[in-house]
């Protein structure tokens, strides 16, 4: 009897380690085949070959050792001096140090600003870091805004501001510090003394390791990764949003990118004109190491500090996020103040503070100045969260409520969603514009309203649902469909979900008995406690947020991959408590991850910056793309355009790149584009309608961009025929005209005359019209190919 409940109670400890065996077999297999098929047949496999790849992979490999070692066998101020120099020389190398020296700098000016305002509010915190950057980014969007309302706004202005400023804000943060540390010393010295002089075990120094080659490769390699979005709003923030005459000033762009919340472009203006783009991208990079630290303080809440440090390293390794901390966009800030508001969230839930409550709204409201989806899935992930606290009444404890911080967030709301307001009539654009038409808004011309875009109106109810399945599949094991995945690829989630699935399930088979045990002895009170703690509150936020990704699934044409990293983030943090001696788990998901950030980027293209031994310390973005402008044939034009950066041109040609010209420039796809408004274009008559909204100085047209028969010559015949376009230059093929606003106001002046009279014959064409359109014949080069 008792010998076999021995073998029963042996073969039931043996049991449980089989199963997290096969799971993690069955992980490796499904990261191999994925890797395989991406890097084989798949998307990336003329990346994965080419040589700059390999010889990325080399300085990646010996960088991450290089990082472990001094992680692993260094203690005290040796290992900061030696991290410092590393990344230093690694900046350097790579072109990239003075962006990050002057953008850091900037953004501690800011968190100190922000602490500067959490003193005057007596706000204390528990993470100085998180509200002293959202105090501080606060006051700067206000302060910017600000000076933009009263007509001093503009870029030289608010630079000498933040120097002058910087003196005392930087004079009270140290100040502030010293009283600090004078205060708490033993405390101070009790921390440095962990911080510093223990030594790290072998798996947190690879964990730190990992996160630190990841953030080190996309500095490595962001000189020379500007995406799509980036070359087209990202980078030219001071010819598109502040031209002279502050944020609120109406320069004609169409585009919807261009009254999207601007929240980070307002933060970042001060350093908008300079030479290099990596001035502003090197910004994703720190975001994205804020991000990092606020994950991992948020699953510590949740779990214990080692399985925490899970968390950051998993994001770290992810396409989806990392790829995008170089692209000039509001992703990584976005992603970064959503989850400073689970953080507070959890912390809510833990203490009932009414002040981390109102920390989470504020990181919320934060969120809708950089992005407009946060408006959705920011808002749906708060608004669960609440209903959940209304659930399980949980009410805030204590007295004590201060909230006048709240108004400098909310000031920075109103701030951003007045120029918006001001331009297009509502408050947000993109989908969000019927929505508020339909409040009692009134969109302003020459924009229109946008909605969703449906592509499944014409499927069946089985191919709808076969579509939602074939999505889902592919987003979670492997996006191989470049038609359907093109934006995935290089910003793929990876395994993680599949791998938050591995660990309930494991969770569940392993413990369940053992679990039931427990439960019975329990108090209510430690009942409570474990339904807090455990992934019932995100199964509640996760639901919905599932039900809408499967929308986008069913409805949208094309998906994205950073429409999903918030619930990534939320998926981790379900199952993070559940990683508690199974971490092994994660080991094949970073393997795929790492392998995909390294040959993937948003801009696809390959390699890192290459080492340049002697360099001035930041890569010349402006001079080169002048060079290329001259080379295509655009050397008169450019220098005419250059001469005053106010001077107003509509571009016929490749996009974006055609933007890069030095003054306010929109391309015919802003205008006639799918975020623009095509009725714009239909003739002569409503696009000089146009022209004089937007007062255009030039339209200029590429070279062997536009056939004879394609609408946008079309269109360029008759403003020439109608005298609206003058004065032409054409340079190699390529075509500068002069906008005759007179010439079309007085279009419309005739054409509402003629239209009362019921005249429909065109105009006769006089004969320096008639020369123009000859020119146009005989000097402008057209694509020979199919209509552009």
């Amino acid at each position: 009897m008792n010998t076999s409940y021995r073998r029963t109670s042996r073969r039931s400890q043996k049991n449980p380690a089989i199963l997290p065996a096969v799971l993690q077999g069955i992980l490796w297999i499904l990261a191999i085949f994925a890797a395989v098929w991406l890097l084989g047949p798949g998307p990336l496999h003329w990346t994965a070959l080419q040589p700059e790849t390999h010889l990325l992979w080399m300085e990646m490999g010996v960088l991450f050792l290089l990082l472990f070692a001094i992680l692993y066998y260094t203690k005290k101020a040796e290992r900061v001096c030696l991290l410092v120099s590393v990344t230093l020389i690694f900046c350097y190398l790579h072109v990239v140090l003075l962006p990050a020296l002057l953008t850091l700098l900037y953004l501690v000016y800011a968190c100190l600003l922000g602490r500067m305002a959490r003193h005057m509010f007596k706000l204390s915190v528990s993470s100085p870091l998180l509200a002293d950057s959202l105090l501080g980014y606060s006051s700067l969007i206000v302060l910017f805004c600000g000076f933009s309302a009263v007509g001093v706004g503009d870029i030289e202005f608010l630079q000498k501001f933040v120097l002058i400023s910087g003196i005392p804000v930087f004079g009270y943060g140290l100040g502030s510090l010293w009283k600090t540390g004078k205060r708490t010393a033993k405390q101070t010295a009790k921390a440095k003394t962990a911080l510093l002089a223990r030594k790290n075990s072998v798996y947190t120094a690879l964990c730190l390791a990992v996160i630190g080659t990841m953030l080190l490769l996309e500095v490595g390699r962001m000189n020379i990764s500007l995406d799509f979005d980036s070359l087209w709003y990202g980078v030219r923030a001071e010819y598109i949003l502040n031209n002279g005459g502050g944020v609120y000033e109406d320069l004609g762009s169409m585009g919807v990118v261009y009254t999207y919340p601007k929240g980070l472009e307002i933060l970042t203006l001060p350093l908008s004109n300079l030479p290099s783009h990596s001035y502003l991208a090197f910004f994703g990079i720190w975001f994205a190491a804020q991000l990092l630290y606020a994950a991992y303080l948020t699953a510590c809440e949740l779990t214990d500090k080692k399985t925490a440090l899970l968390v950051p390293v998993l994001l770290s390794s992810m396409p989806a996020v990392m790829n995008l901390t170089i692209s000039v966009k509001t992703d990584t800030i976005t992603l970064l103040f959503q989850v400073m508001m689970m953080y507070y969230l959890v912390r809510y839930l833990k203490r009932r503070s009414l002040q981390d409550f109102l920390l989470a709204g504020c990181s919320l409201v934060f969120s809708w100045t950089l992005k407009p989806t946060s408006l959705l899935f920011g808002t749906a992930a708060f608004g669960m969260s609440v209903l959940y606290f209304l659930r399980h009444r949980m009410v805030p404890e204590g007295r004590r409520r201060k909230w006048g911080y709240c108004l400098l967030v909310f000031g920075a709301l109103f701030a951003v969603c007045a120029r918006t307001v001001r331009l297009t009539g509502v408050p947000f654009t993109s989908i969000f514009t019927s929505l508020f038409t339909k409040l009692g808004f009134t969109l302003k011309y020459p924009f229109n309203v946008e909605s969703v875009p449906f592509s499944a109106a014409s499927l069946t109810p089985a191919e709808k649902l076969a579509r939602v399945g074939k999505r889902s599949l592919l987003l979670l094991f492997c996006p191989l469909d470049q038609a359907d995945m093109a934006h995935v690829v290089c910003a793929w989630g990876g395994l993680v979900i599949v791998l938050v699935i591995a660990w309930l399930v494991l969770t569940k088979l392993e413990h369940a008995k053992t679990e039931g045990k427990k439960t019975k002895g329990r108090t209510a009170a430690e009942k409570k406690e474990n339904q807090v703690r455990g992934p019932w509150y995100f199964a509640w936020i996760l639901f919905p947020l599932t039900l809408a990704n499967l929308m986008s699934f069913w409805q949208l044409k094309q998906i994205d991959g950073n429409y999903y990293n918030l619930y990534y983030f939320l998926i981790l943090l379900a199952g993070c408590r559940m990683a508690v001696g199974r971490k092994h788990l994660a080991v094949p998901v970073i393997a795929l991850n790492l392998l995909l950030c390294t040959v993937s980027s948003t801009s696809w293209q390959i390699g890192l910056t290459p080492i340049a031994w002697k360099n001035k310390g930041y890569y010349p973005h402006e001079a080169l793309e002048e060079e290329r402008m001259r080379e295509s044939g655009n050397g008169t034009i450019w220098d005419m355009l250059a001469a005053d950066e106010r001077t107003r041109v509509i571009v016929i040609g490749e996009h974006p790149s055609m933007l890069a010209f030095p003054c306010n420039t929109q391309s015919y796809y802003d205008v006639a584009g799918s975020w623009g408004n095509k009725n714009l274009v239909t003739d002569a008559k409503t696009f000089s309608k146009f022209l004089i909204y937007a007062r255009t100085d030039y339209l200029y047209a590429q070279a062997d961009w536009m056939a004879e028969t394609s609408e946008s010559y079309q269109l360029l015949t008759e403003l020439t025929a109608c005298g609206i376009l003058d004065d032409f230059l054409f340079e190699d093929g390529n075509m500068l005209a002069k906008v005759q606003l007179d010439e079309a106001k007085a279009l419309a002046e005739r054409e509402e005359e003629r239209e009362e009279a019921g005249e429909r014959n065109p105009e006769a064409v006089d004969g320096t019209r008639a020369e123009n359109l000859e020119r146009i014949q005989r000097e402008y080069k057209f694509y020979k190919g199919a209509v552009q």
